[in-house]
């Protein structure tokens, strides 16, 4: 049996035959939020020590979610980014940007052909979304930004 619940905690009541047997309450744990990664060029860009400006040519986000939740409740743990917007930045200003992306991939290769070293792809985040085990997509309230330095 599956229980959707709808507030922080519920009671569960018990019969048999009528009669009632007990009741008890429980805590209902919030479902985790995922963890947002992005790929530049197949691998994992890196905020630290920057990423290859070639390697932006293609920017996957990936909503990876709680290991725990997806091994309890796998169902229930499929995740996805719908939107986000990234932006080529030099210095403090916009060189290419802000570009919309629907979904969780995108295709930069403008900001390829216009970025210099020391330029800076900036990613926000801005849809993510869960299917449930009933295979209705429900909004996820998070965000997420990322600053990559390009080499």
């Amino acid at each position: 049996m599956t229980l959707v619940p709808n507030a922080r905690e519920v009671t569960l009541n018990v019969s048999s035959g009528g009669n009632a047997i007990g009741s008890q309450t429980f805590k209902v744990r919030p479902i985790p939020n995922p963890t947002i990664k992005c790929y530049t060029g197949g691998s994992e860009a890196n905020e630290k020590q920057g990423t290859a400006g070639t390697a932006i040519r293609s920017v996957t986000l990936r909503a990876i979610p709680d290991p725990g939740f997806a091994t309890f409740l796998p169902e229930d743990a499929r995740y996805r980014v719908s939107r986000f917007q990234a932006v080529l930045a030099r210095g403090k200003r916009p060189v290419i940007g802000p570009k919309t992306i629907n979904g969780p991939q995108g295709d930069f290769s403008d900001m390829v052909n216009a970025y210099k070293e020391g330029d800076r792809l900036f990613i926000e985040v801005q849809g993510v979304q869960r299917m449930n085990f009933q295979n209705q997509t429900e909004d996820v309230n998070m965000t997420r930004t990322f600053n990559i330095p390009l080499q």
